[in-house]
């Protein structure tokens, strides 16, 4: 039961942090019942490589679960300088190379 109640408490602090309107808020949340190992288990990663396009160029999560999304640019393209958000209102600079 208390995992349940924290894992729940963690859900609903992350999908808050994620809102628009506490884009300028800090979060703070303590845990002292979950170890990282099973903190990562909320988290979906999605590696995309951005190459003459995005591979995958569709991805599909499950709502209200945090996503993690990383870019490794493989192109000088000026179009692929820059990833956007519109419907977050957010964008990430992609340097050449990196992720």
């Amino acid at each position: 039961m208390q995992t349940r109640l924290i894992t729940e408490t963690l859900l609903f602090m992350i999908e808050e942090a994620f809102q628009p309107e506490n884009a300028q808020r800090v979060f703070i949340v303590c845990l002292t019942c979950i170890c990282p190992a099973k903190l990562l288990t909320f988290l979906t990663e999605v590696a995309i490589t951005v190459k003459g396009g995005y591979t995958p160029d569709v991805i599909v999560v499950q709502k209200g679960r945090p996503v993690r999304l990383t870019f490794t640019r493989q192109e000088s393209s000026a179009c692929s300088e820059k990833v956007l958000f519109p419907d977050f209102n957010q964008s990430a600079l992609l340097p050449e190379g990196e992720q």
